[in-house]
């Protein structure tokens, strides 16, 4: 009952002044590390799934931010005459994987998924984000789009769908993986409208390093919470020290099961890799990392891509994760 209450109060709550709560990102650099998780579509109910099992699994291990992924955002094909979105998307509709859930400022997805989000308000969990864009998917540029078209006031479609989701599902932040447009100008505006209803901001890089700092420079550090660097796949080279002095706290990723190049960690090449990282001590096995380690670099925490990947293991993951960080 409390969850449909939400669905059906949320229209009505109005997005606080801008930028307040953004600000606290400079007292929690000292903070305890953060464990994170990319949660994709076994947190949806489709009916062949058990998505509670997987909020019950993420809540009984050390994770402290699960991060749903991916979100898109689709347009209608006025707007994007390219295509690419569904046929009949409208405007700003916002969709979990391939399931639309919020349309016209209305969330249209299965009933019981606010529920099961929320029930992730337990054991170590301190924050929840959802992750926008990915490998292969041009969410950054429609939404460049429809900036263009609406703007980023409270009367657009993307701002108005965006705090529905907000609300909702009781979101900390929203996190950008823009692997597809790489606009300044579409990041910096659309990351002030999601700052300015409440909402903080990671960013989740593997390449483009300039491009994430001009970024960072353009928004102020304060507004920036973290990054999350992908060390695995495209990411596989990158070197977390090399990314250290962009401005905010950084956290590194790795990937059990990844491709293009692939990437293969074992629950032990985590803990290593995070120990070299944070250590300079020991080493990791290529097929995990391929990496030149250059100085240890002093981490927020890490990320795990992605659950399904870890799902049998998923405590030997994340504890190797955090061994690796102490």
């Amino acid at each position: 009952m409390k969850c449909l209450f939400v669905i059906l109060a949320v229209m009505f709550l109005f997005a606080p002044s801008a930028y307040a709560d953004t600000n606290s990102v400079t007292s929690e650099t000292s903070a305890p590390s953060v464990l994170e998780m990319y949660v994709q579509g076994e947190i949806y109910p489709t009916g062949n799934n058990d998505p509670q099992a997987v909020a019950d699994a993420i809540t009984a291990s050390n994770l402290t931010v699960p991060i749903l992924a991916l979100f898109h955002v689709n347009c209608s094909l006025a707007t994007c005459p390219d295509g690419q979105s569904p046929v009949g998307s409208h405007d700003g509709d916002i969709a979990f994987n391939d399931t639309l859930i919020i349309r016209d400022g209305e969330y249209v997805g299965d009933s019981n998924w606010p529920c099961i989000i929320h029930s992730l308000r337990a054991g170590k969990v301190q924050q929840i984000f959802a992750s926008f864009g990915g490998y292969g998917v041009p969410d950054y540029a429609r939404i460049g789009k429809i900036i263009t078209k609406y703007g980023t006031g409270q009367n657009s479609p993307l701002y108005e769908n965006f705090l529905v989701l907000k609300n909702l599902l009781d979101l900390n932040g929203i996190d950008f993986d823009d692997e597809d447009n790489y606009d300044k100008n579409v990041i910096v505006s659309f990351a002030e409208m999601l700052l300015g209803m409440g909402l903080e901001i990671t960013f989740v890089p593997y390449t483009h390093q300039e491009f994430w700092a001009s970024a960072i420079q353009a928004l102020g550090t304060q507004n920036v919470k973290w990054i999350n660097l992908q060390c695995y796949a495209g990411g596989k080279f990158n070197n977390p020290a090399d990314w250290a002095d962009m401005g905010v706290p950084l956290t590194a990723g790795v990937c059990a099961d990844c491709s293009a190049p692939q990437t293969t960690c074992s629950s032990k090449d985590v803990q290593d890799a995070f120990t070299l990282w944070t250590t300079g001590e020991g080493s990791v096995n290529s097929s995990c990392w391929e990496g030149e380690f250059t100085e240890p670099t002093q981490l927020l925490g890490g990320f795990i891509w992605n659950y399904s990947e870890v799902a049998n293991d998923l405590d030997t993951y994340v504890d190797a994760m955090k061994n690796g960080l102490s």
